[in-house]
């Protein structure tokens, strides 16, 4: 079971991407952000989860005896998450609005916990790119280094969501990394997402085998 772990997770966030996708679509409050004290998942998060939940399903592939087509599509799916998220990060320190935040679904202004409308958090963006050069290691030799590189990206990620998940718990704003002015709040299904797809990187193994 434990070898086909990446890919049931990868499934489940690529799933809960599409229905924040849909939640904005389709205007369902819960959807975008569970409560109405809670922020926002971000349209552009949402579909950054769809990508990066097929990537994992992607890497696993590729770790064990994946293709040239599995890595051609993670290429792609890489180029785009680098694409947007580099893209807000840069805007984040110039201080300026790229259109990307309302590209696809324009967030009204005034939403709760966010500074521009549509921008993720800060460490939203990090955990994006972190995820991106995760997956950018199965494409080398398979050597022990890429595999502990790839768990400490992996844990990284993962923790990042749980802290925020704790801030929620104990209602610290800090801790889902709201920051006046400068970070919107980390989303609290964003940082479930996050937990899983650090935990499914963090679970890939040179030695599962190649069973698919």
């Amino acid at each position: 079971m434990i070898h086909k772990l990446p890919k049931i997770i990868g499934i489940i966030v690529m799933i809960g991407g599409v229905l924040v996708i849909a939640g904005w679509i389709l205007d369902v409050p819960f959807l975008k952000s569970i409560s109405p004290q809670f922020v926002t998942m971000k349209f552009v998060s949402a579909v950054c989860f769809v990508l990066c939940g097929v990537a994992l399903y992607l890497v696993q592939r590729i770790v064990h005896n994946g293709g040239e087509w599995e890595s051609l599509s993670l290429l792609f799916i890489e180029f785009l998450v680098t694409l947007l998220m580099a893209t807000l990060i840069i805007s984040v320190f110039l201080g300026v609005v790229t259109g990307l935040e309302s590209l696809f679904i324009k967030e009204a202004p005034g939403a709760i916990r966010t500074t521009v409308p549509g921008r993720p958090a800060v460490i939203t963006m990090v955990d994006f790119m972190f995820i991106v050069f995760a997956g950018s290691l199965s494409l080398w030799k398979k050597r022990r280094s890429m595999f502990t590189t790839m768990h400490f990206l992996g844990a990284a990620v993962a923790v990042s969501g749980i802290v925020a998940l704790a801030g929620y718990g104990m209602d610290i704003p800090a801790l889902y990394y709201d920051i006046n002015k400068i970070s919107s709040a980390m989303a609290l299904h964003t940082a479930i997402l996050f937990v899983l797809l650090g935990a499914g990187f963090y679970a890939l193994r040179e030695d599962q085998g190649t069973k698919q």
